[in-house]
């Protein structure tokens, strides 16, 4: 696990077995997502033999700063699909729709990466779990 509480953002980088799982909050701007990256990038170094293929995003407390950071969030999702990461969660409960505005022109350039927006933890969980509709769908509901 990595914890990080910085001027620029604050995260908790988990890694399971075909996962990994960010809880953001605070504020970030470009210097804080660079940073996010690279603590993301090593924990990910620390389980090569581990294959990834989905990942969980708890954004309930965070908010972006600067919009040059969208540079840096997209340059992440770059490294998230080498990575092999095809499904992705996000719980964004109060902020759900400013979140999804912010996030989906992040992945445009990534349009076979399913991700899904949700307001609770449980629903985004099951999502996350259940078999890939690979119908291009971007919300289950």
């Amino acid at each position: 696990m990595s914890l990080s509480v910085s001027e620029h953002g604050q995260w908790t980088i988990t890694f399971k077995p075909d996962q990994i799982e960010l809880v953001l909050s605070d504020s970030f701007n470009s210097e804080g997502i660079l940073a996010l990256r690279k603590a993301a990038q090593k924990v990910v170094r620390e389980h090569l033999d581990s294959r990834l293929s989905k990942a969980y995003c708890d954004m309930r407390c965070w908010g972006l700063t600067t919009a040059s950071a969208h540079h840096e969030i997209k340059g992440m999702h770059d490294g998230m699909y080498a990575l092999g990461i095809h499904r992705i969660a996000y719980v964004a409960a109060d902020n759900l729709p400013l979140a999804r505005f912010i996030i989906e022109r992040c992945w445009e350039h990534l349009p076979d990466v399913e991700r899904a927006y949700f307001l609770s933890e449980h629903e985004a969980r099951a999502w996350l779990h259940q078999s890939s509709t690979k119908d291009g769908s971007t919300d289950p509901k």
